[in-house]
């Protein structure tokens, strides 16, 4: 294993346990994150493991000093379920934050009009540190906005904080919709959206400047949406509901604004998704377990285990696993699939999502806070 910089200390690891302490106990103490759940396979790597270990390594790296393999035999090796890459090829120099609150910002339409954008993926920090600016090499053809072939950029490049409630991030149970996200009287538009910082631009923004943003908004259809969740690996179940949500919010947006006729007519009115998967016999838990990517004997072993399975079969009636109902992502309580998947494939859950604040994590969810349930959080 290799160092592992935590920004407080860099560590040396050398076995899975040790890379655990090393991202755990490194942090500051309201930082720490147990990686163990996220582990998918370790071990140490041997002549007759590493063809396989090494199998998507990229070709570039192959011919990198640090991959030979004769130097790797006997190194331990971890495989994670979920993991999160950051780019940086040759052809990006990256400069340092880009405010909102100062120099021309205020002056500027884009960050006026980046109210309606982060209220829309309900991005909740927004601080300055969370924007950048870049010099892209060859990044566009016109040669008025380009020095010696590079061409400075600036954009927002960490929306972590998004698409869900305050605490947590990636959850369509969580991402509220109609009267909860957005309501008018008969002079303002009211967003009940909580950020924790507000950029001094939005203070300037204007109806035009979110009209302006608004006409950016409706251009994205179902199918940009669908391209875009492929790359998290969700279950299909799991980013339909995300998709129902973000439309759902979108046409509001546009309903309020009045530029609803530039929605494609067949996006106006959106269906509510639902699913209900059959686990009848043994055949359809094997389908099922290669559709959902499951281990086979996992999937049957708590199948015949579960006591929603038992009480199905006691009324005579074949059991279906209910992953979504009504574009709400079903408790793990209530549907094996979505417990199995949490567990094996997606530690960062689903109906419920890991927060980056741990004692979050060790609250009861039917727990309220100001009369809100932290379910909604």
């Amino acid at each position: 294993m290799e160092p592992v910089n935590t920004s407080h200390t860099i560590c040396n690891p050398i076995t899975p346990d040790d890379l655990v302490n090393c991202l755990y106990y490194t942090r500051t103490k309201g930082n720490r994150f147990n990686i163990r759940p996220y582990i998918h396979e370790s071990g140490i790597i041997n002549k007759d493991n590493i063809q396989k270990i090494l199998a998507f390594l990229p070709i570039e790296a192959s011919a990198s000093a640090r991959f030979q393999q004769e130097d790797l035999i006997g190194r331990y090796y971890v495989t994670l379920k979920e993991a999160l890459l950051e780019i940086n090829p040759d052809i990006i120099e990256r400069g340092g934050p880009v405010s909102e609150s100062s120099f021309s910002a205020e002056d500027d339409r884009v960050y006026r009009g980046f109210l309606l954008f982060n209220s829309w993926i309900n991005n909740s920090d927004v601080r300055g540190s969370n924007s950048k600016s870049y010099l892209l090499k060859d990044f566009s053809e016109d040669t008025e906005n380009t020095i010696n072939g590079w061409n400075y950029v600036e954009e927002q490049s960490d929306i972590g904080k998004s698409l869900s409630g305050v605490f947590s991030s990636g959850n369509p149970n969580r991402l509220q919709i109609g009267h909860d996200f957005l309501f008018t009287d008969s002079r303002h538009l009211h967003f009940k959206y909580f950020t924790l910082q507000i950029p001094k631009a939005w203070f300037r923004t204007t109806y035009a400047d979110l009209l302006w943003m608004g006409k950016k908004i409706v251009k994205i259809t179902k199918e940009d949406l669908q391209e875009i969740l492929a790359y998290t690996h969700w279950p299909q179940f799991y980013q339909d509901a995300m998709i129902y949500k973000i439309q759902m919010r979108r046409n509001l947006l546009a309903q309020y604004l009045g530029i609803s006729d530039l929605i494609n007519i067949n996006e106006r009115n959106v269906t509510a998704p639902s699913l209900s998967i059959p686990l009848c016999n043994e055949q359809s838990l094997a389908d099922t377990a290669t559709n959902m990517q499951l281990p086979f004997e996992l999937l049957k072993k708590t199948y015949n285990e579960s006591i929603l399975v038992k009480n199905a079969k006691r009324e005579g009636k074949c059991y279906e696993d209910s992953v979504l109902i009504n574009g709400r992502v079903n408790d793990s309580s209530r549907s094996i699939l979505v417990r199995l998947l949490r567990q094996y494939r997606h530690p960062s859950g689903l109906d419920r999502r890991i927060s980056r604040y741990p004692f979050l994590n060790r609250l009861n969810p039917q727990n309220r806070l100001h009369d809100i349930p932290w379910d909604l959080l």
